[in-house]
């Protein structure tokens, strides 16, 4: 049995367990797929979704080999995140690993055949957002990015990088069931996660990795800027989020390269300074 199409809500947390294939299938939101095992024994799925706007984040552990059929969400791009480096996954004709970054392509079927006791984490991100954030960081085009391949070796540390950021959102699916009106929640999932996927899709080429850095180089500049030009204001980060146009994640990332210490604590150490030269 496959799950019905339908357009993904645009806030959803949902958890369940379930011993069918089939009632596995049709509980995921926003794909269309077809499960059938493969093996015999008992069938158990554990499955969590979240989507908060433009972003759908699925969860799944199943127990037993599972041949996986359909398509990914629809005006979205995906990318596939196995959880343990020992996975295995037969995918569109290729064999992948857990030290492996998969990438959907676009209005294909899924395809794929996982062994027994295989962990994942897809995210969906609508197109026009991955666009624009990828344009903010200064990156390459999407459609290059996807129309290389569709399976990626990336390092050890963008694996767990990325990995612990699914897997922290993906909690929210367990969590209490208001986490996703918070819009810090939201701030993270719908930026900082998106940031994280668009990383590791692109931080194996070195030019990227060069624009990367020179993103980070203006958000810092920028940041400074704001927080000298305001000397004598009690600035705060989402101000200087909002002049710099950078994700929480990002200002952090380049204030803890720079200066070992967060936005917030570096605001309050040069806030102690400039008492303190008053006080002088």
């Amino acid at each position: 049995m496959s799950s019905t199409i339908s357009d993904p809500p645009s806030c959803l947390a949902l958890s369940h367990r379930f011993e069918d294939a089939d009632a596995f299938a049709t509980a995921v939101r926003g794909w269309d797929i077809d499960f059938r095992q493969l093996d015999s024994g008992n069938f158990v799925g554990e499955l969590s979704q979240v989507v908060s706007g433009p972003v759908i984040l699925t969860h799944c552990a199943l127990s037993r080999r599972v041949e996986q059929r359909g398509a990914a969400p629809a005006g979205f791009r995906t990318f596939g995140i196995p959880l343990d480096d020992s996975a295995v996954l037969r995918w569109r004709g290729q064999n992948v690993t857990g030290r492996h970054l998969m990438l959907f392509p676009q209005g294909e079927g899924l395809d794929a055949v996982s062994e027994i006791d295989f962990r994942v984490v897809t995210v969906s991100v609508r197109e026009d957002r991955l666009d624009a954030t990828a344009e903010r960081l200064g990156l390459g085009s999407i459609e290059d990015l996807f129309s290389q391949t569709t399976v990626l070796n990336y390092s050890e540390r963008r694996r767990r990088l990325l990995r612990e950021a699914a897997l922290r959102h993906a909690t929210a699916a367990k969590g209490p069931a208001d986490t996703l009106a918070l819009s810090g929640f939201r701030e993270t999932m719908e930026n900082d996660l998106v940031e994280e996927v668009l990383e590791a899709g692109f931080g194996g080429a070195t030019a990227n990795v060069h624009a990367m850095a020179r993103s980070r180089t203006r958000v810092l500049r920028e940041a400074l800027e704001v927080i000298w030009d305001r000397a004598d204001e009690a600035v705060s980060v989402q101000e200087i989020q909002a002049a710099t146009g950078a994700s929480a994640r990002t200002l952090r990332y380049v204030f803890e390269e720079e200066y070992g210490m967060s936005p917030k604590q570096f605001l309050q150490a040069y806030r102690l300074t400039e008492v303190r030269k008053m006080l002088r």
